[in-house]
């Protein structure tokens, strides 16, 4: 599913901004607008790696402006760290990607950074299942029940078995969702999943990371989150495949390095 594409591009108009220290490693990350809580969360996993973290921002057009969407994206991809090198990007709109398809997205990127690996939420998550070795999962998102069914339909159709699903009707994407970790851990022991291997939380507008390990331990399952998977399948794509302790099991065990 993911692919590895190789050049870089110049040029643009999305507002981008760069952060963090020296590093090998610099990932791009384009963000929906409204969505401030990806970025902290990408921000806050990647620190101990001392990533570069390049940020654009694009207008979140889910209905009948799908062209418009991807143009925005290759727009904000040309503008990345303007032009020069970078060892990932990842677009972090979950919805958006499922109505225009992870390998349109794809195609998107390439346009203009052939030489470079991408990834999505959607994209991220289900390497990190396959990581994982779960095949069967229970899921969570901050979505409308229309949304949510969207969703589950999409992750059904690539081959994962929901066990068990629910909602939490807290926001959508480019909107902020704060929930205390407190009600998250309450609506995950809610859920049955004696069958499931996993939990997936998705959602890049939840901001997971410092919860991860207690939810793990409430639940007694490994945890995939829309941020800590998103930013573990870009550390992985960039080469890096060292454990990342502190951020759940799928962070703190060594991988390949070329994950699927």
């Amino acid at each position: 599913m993911m692919k590895k594409q190789r050049t870089a591009g110049a040029g643009g108009s999305a507002r981008v901004r760069a952060e963090g220290r020296k590093s090998g490693i610099q990932i791009g990350l384009i963000a929906i607008a409204g969505d401030e809580a990806i970025t902290a969360e990408l921000r806050q996993i990647l620190a101990p790696r001392r990533v570069k973290l390049y940020v654009a921002h694009v207008p979140n057009q889910l209905e009948g402006a799908a062209a418009a969407t991807t143009g925005d994206i290759v727009n904000a991809a040309k503008w990345l760290a303007l032009g020069q090198p970078i060892s990932t990007i990842a677009y972090a709109g979950t919805l958006a990607t499922i109505a225009m398809g992870e390998e349109r997205i794809g195609r998107a990127l390439s346009e203009v950074r052939p030489a470079t690996a991408w990834t999505t939420p959607v994209s991220a998550a289900l390497a990190a299942l396959r990581q994982l070795g779960a095949r069967r999962i229970a899921l969570l998102s901050p979505y409308s029940p229309a949304s949510h069914r969207i969703l589950a339909g999409y992750i059904r159709g690539r081959g994962i078995e929901i066990v068990e699903d629910a909602y939490l009707d807290v926001g959508e994407d480019g909107s902020p969702a704060v929930l205390s970790e407190t009600v998250l851990r309450s609506r995950l022991l809610d859920l049955r999943r004696a069958e499931a291997h996993a939990i997936l939380i998705c959602g890049t507008s939840l901001r997971m990371g410092g919860m991860i390990e207690k939810l793990e331990a409430s639940t007694g399952l490994p945890m995939v989150a829309a941020g800590q998977a998103l930013a573990w399948h870009c550390l992985r794509l960039s080469g890096d495949v060292e454990p990342l302790p502190g951020f759940g099991r799928l962070l703190n065990a060594a991988a390949p390095s070329t994950p699927g």
